[in-house]
């Protein structure tokens, strides 16, 4: 098949980071499983197009433009999507508002937060469907991951058994694409499945905690109260 004929996908990466982005691996995994007779795609980090010096913001507008899929892979944060994430969206559904004739275009969301449940995720998942709809997208569907910093950046590929339902729900994704149907409920299921038990999950993060505090030459501060008081004298106001 000629280049010129295959599906241009675009992957947004919502990640202010450009190594070892969790958003990011997820991303090209699906993008690699897609059929390479079929797709052909380019990778963008939105907070790089639109902050970085050097980068020109209609030159990658124009091209995600052109996308017949755009694939957005993002962190949580705070039960919403990084602020620069809405400026890019903002600028994605006005040209297509403006646009006289928009080309058919599908939107597929990847949201990972850093909470233990997936479900912490939906807010940020709802906003992507509203985008979509009001951009006059095809919703193809979100998938949700909860505790993705486990993911740390590495390749997913290379990842062993623990990661394999997150594998297994990209391989469905990426066949059901291929197909031109939307992301199967198995997909989200097998997405949805938590990664850690909760103890376990508390057990990292404190563990964490102290492997930093110890870099940081503060491990003897952890449980300071600087604001808790000595005597039960109240202020004079």
């Amino acid at each position: 098949m000629n280049i010129h004929s295959k599906k241009h996908v675009s992957l947004l990466v919502g990640s202010p980071k450009k190594k070892n982005s969790s958003s990011a691996i997820l991303g090209l995994y699906l993008c690699n499983k897609l059929d390479p007779d079929k797709f052909a795609y380019q990778k963008v980090y939105l907070r790089s197009v639109l902050f970085e010096r050097g980068n020109n913001s209609s030159n990658w507008l124009d091209d995600v433009l052109k996308s017949d899929l755009i694939i957005f892979s993002s962190p949580l944060y705070v039960d919403c999507l990084p602020s620069y994430v809405f400026q890019a969206f903002k600028k994605i559904y006005q040209e297509r508002k403006e646009a006289r004739n928009n080309k058919d275009m599908q939107f597929l969301a990847i949201i990972n937060s850093g909470f233990p449940e997936s479900s912490q995720s939906q807010v940020a998942l709802d906003i992507c469907h509203h985008f979509a709809r009001s951009s006059k997208m095809k919703w193809l569907g979100g998938l949700p991951l909860g505790a993705g910093f486990i993911l740390a950046g590495k390749d997913l590929s290379k990842m062993g058994w623990f990661v394999r339902n997150i594998k297994k729900s990209l391989d469905v994704s990426a066949m059901a694409i291929n197909k031109g149907e939307m992301i199967p409920d198995e997909a989200i299921r097998l997405m949805r499945k938590p990664l850690l038990g909760k103890k376990i999950f508390c057990w990292l993060g404190n563990m964490g905690f102290r492997q930093m505090a110890r870099r940081k030459g503060t491990i003897q501060q952890l449980y300071d109260r600087p604001y808790e008081k000595k005597n039960n004298d109240l202020p004079i106001l």
